[in-house]
């Protein structure tokens, strides 16, 4: 029930199918944590057909919304879109077509989540049982997020203690009625000096932050539905712990060398095109543009040797207590 942890170190979706493939759809279903997630089966075959059958069971328990962009390629190769939705009829798996592949996006609510479901489905079809949620712990991926979320994502965690406090600002405070609407978010922002969505499209870039933090589409973020920032934040720090475990497998323990090795041309600091190019050709395959993002503290588009060693906090035994979380 904790799998996604894992799942979201795959950035390549087409070796995730191909694992999937290998494992069996059932196993390798996400009964407890499908939020986010990219799904294609093949009708043709039982288990997918089955797996799909479930997950539709699982929205219409949640939310019918929560498959996002259907499509149905028939075995003649035509395409429907699914304009209208998923029909209601596949509910019950007799009634399911035998060929075709149907391709979706599950994103769900946090305020929509019905875990006694989820409960009940991993245990019907894997035998398996939670106790309880709290022994869950809810996470995101960062790379199938946009962007612009693991921007503000950072920018509030190097900014603020917790996630709650910027939400009280953009909530007005103890006068706050506890749920965020666009136009107090927007206004938010700007009371928050936040520089990361600077420029002429910065009005459409704040309407995608707020639109996934509210995927129910009711017009409000929730208590519930901000905390997905905790999940990301968790999921950025675990991005940059990797880095840095990088830096010290390849370039030894102090940091001072693989900054040496970052900063090819001597000037003192890197922009992100410098260090996106650089960190691949040293050999690092994971998630880089966040951890660039997340040292450049000040939003200036570089990041300096100052910046770049507060990773040594990440070299600690105990880094997670160290920043002020924990899994």
């Amino acid at each position: 029930h904790n799998e996604k942890i894992f799942r979201t170190r795959f950035t390549d979706q087409a070796e995730l199918r191909d694992l999937q493939s290998r494992l069996g759809e059932l196993s390798f279903f996400p009964f407890i944590q499908p939020e986010d997630s990219y799904f294609e089966f093949d009708f043709a075959f039982y288990d997918q057909r089955l797996a799909a059958n479930i997950l539709i069971n699982l929205a219409s328990e949640e939310n019918w919304k929560n498959i996002r962009n259907p499509e149905f390629v028939s075995a003649d190769g035509s395409v429907d879109h699914m304009f209208a939705g998923v029909p209601q009829n596949w509910l019950k798996f007799e009634n399911m077509v035998t060929e075709g592949v149907f391709k979706a996006f599950y994103i769900c609510s946090a305020d929509d989540r019905r875990f006694k479901t989820r409960q009940s489905l991993l245990q019907k079809y894997r035998g398996l049982r939670v106790e309880s949620e709290s022994e869950v712990r809810w996470w995101s991926s960062i790379h199938t997020c946009p962007p612009d979320v693991v921007e503000f994502c950072e920018f509030i965690d190097s900014n603020y203690a917790t996630i709650w406090e910027p939400f009280l600002i953009i909530d007005g405070g103890s006068e706050g009625n506890g749920v965020l609407c666009l136009s107090e978010f927007r206004d938010g922002i700007k009371a928050m000096n936040c520089k990361k969505f600077r420029g002429p499209d910065e009005e459409e870039r704040v309407k995608k932050v707020f639109r996934y933090l509210e995927p129910s589409g009711e017009g409000l973020i929730s208590r519930k539905e901000w905390k997905v920032l905790d999940q990301l934040c968790l999921e950025i720090h675990l991005s940059i712990k990797e880095f840095v475990d990088f830096c010290e497998r390849a370039f030894g323990p102090e940091l001072d060398d693989a900054w040496a090795h970052l900063d090819r041309d001597g000037s003192g600091e890197i922009d992100e095109e410098e260090w996106q190019e650089t960190v691949v050709d040293l050999g690092f395959f994971g998630l880089a543009g966040p951890v660039f993002a997340y040292l450049d503290k000040d939003d200036e588009g570089t990041v300096s040797w100052t910046e770049f060693s507060v990773l040594r906090k990440y070299q600690t035994a105990d880094w997670l207590t160290s920043i002020g979380l924990q899994l």
